[in-house]
């Protein structure tokens, strides 16, 4: 044997097999490729009767309130701070998840869209602000009957069922708690 040549076929010896080097590098791709298949089966959701559908879970266990707008309408209410601030306040003394959505619109359907995230978040009371959102959340309480929404500072008198009511921003502050103690799961203290 010349030293500085390997021969492309050179005998390895394993626990008292001989393998060339052509075999081992043959068995790992295969034990690799298995390895590949045994972690997609892992991973590929189970279908068929007996399958559990994929949910978001709300975690706490605790009911959520959401407040969500864009940002225009919330500047320019006088109120809208106050609001979220008595939402927050009232989140804090009944032991409600509080959350706060404020985002750009640029057409009804992305409003429409950011409302749908907050029902996939498991927002049992959501309160708008804005004409987009308020629109967006009529058409919500009609396809979310266990929802509650209220709109504040709504132009026009609400429409939908009895889970959709329009509010003043003014006024909100003070029945912040009472709109929270609603909520699934929480008593009166």
């Amino acid at each position: 044997m010349k030293f500085g040549h390997i021969t492309p076929l050179r005998r390895v010896q394993t626990a008292g097999t001989r393998h060339t080097r052509k075999q081992l590098a043959i068995a790992a791709v295969l034990a690799f490729a298995a390895g590949i298949a045994a972690l997609a089966w892992a991973l590929t959701p189970a279908t068929g009767p007996h399958a559990k559908a994929l949910t978001i879970d709300n975690a706490s266990g605790r009911p959520t309130a959401c407040f969500a707008g864009d940002p225009d309408s919330y500047r320019s209410s006088p109120s809208a701070a106050d609001a979220w601030t008595a939402l927050q306040r009232a989140g804090t003394a009944r032991g409600a998840n509080v959350q706060q959505l404020i985002v750009p619109t640029a057409d009804q359907t992305q409003a429409d869209s950011f409302l749908a995230s907050l029902r996939s978040r498991h927002c049992s009371l959501i309160i708008v602000i804005g004409d987009r959102f308020s629109t967006a959340a009529e058409s919500a309480a009609n396809k979310s009957p266990e929802i509650n929404f209220i709109a504040l500072d709504r132009q026009k008198p609400p429409s939908a069922g009895k889970n959709f009511k329009a509010d003043s921003a003014a006024d909100f502050p003070k029945h912040a708690e009472s709109e929270i103690a609603t909520l699934n799961g929480i008593r009166e203290k």
